[in-house]
């Protein structure tokens, strides 16, 4: 919902886009703001019990232009059609929040646009008795009851700012932390941290 666009960059691009962007960069461009509706949402339903749904609002304030998205998905259906005891699909509950904010110049460029993002989700599966009603809470690295489960936070901020005097300089940042800890059985599976910082 809150994509105008991918752009797939074959080849090495590490001039432009830091060390990371050896084989190439697919590139998603966020929608713009300004021409987007004040409200809208989105909302979606299965014969699996699966729900997702979207929220958006598009406010001005001041001479900034803001877009703030909120985004969930939730999957809480087990199923074992090949009867391993095993289910055959996830379980999850996700959550998604973005806003981004475009302050516009004299010119078809922004003076400055900055985004933020912050990503829940809660993932899981299992045999019958870790998933059913939650129960994989209480059960996360039991050896009695098989099941998996990983917990992701993560937060990005990325923007970008010109400067008046300076029509040829501008400074590009990024900055990201992700948390994550996972169990698969009763084997707990380092927590994750990273933060990564770029100008």
């Amino acid at each position: 919902m809150i994509i105008e666009r991918f752009e797939v960059i074959k080849g090495p691009n590490s001039t432009l886009y830091g060390s990371e962007a050896m084989a190439g960069v697919i590139n998603i461009i966020t929608k713009d703001p300004a021409k987007q509706p004040v409200l809208s949402a989105d909302l979606m339903g299965t014969t699996h019990l699966e729900s997702f749904g979207s929220l958006a609002y598009s406010p001005k304030v001041g001479k900034y232009k803001g877009y703030i998205g909120l985004n969930y998905a939730y999957i809480n259906d087990f199923q074992d059609s090949n009867s391993d005891g095993f289910g055959d699909n996830i379980g999850l509950d996700r959550i998604s929040l973005f806003s981004k904010w475009i302050k516009q110049g004299k010119g078809s460029l922004p003076m400055a646009s900055f985004s933020v993002k912050y990503y829940y989700e809660d993932r899981r599966n299992g045999v019958k008795d870790f998933f059913d009603d939650r129960a994989y809470r209480t059960l996360r690295g039991s050896n009695q009851v098989y099941g998996e489960s990983i917990y992701t936070n993560r937060i990005e901020l990325f923007g970008t700012q010109r400067f008046k005097n300076l029509a040829n300089l501008k400074l590009d940042y990024s900055a990201s932390h992700h948390l994550q800890n996972s169990y698969y059985g009763s084997n707990f599976m380092k927590q994750h941290k990273v933060l990564v910082l770029q100008i």
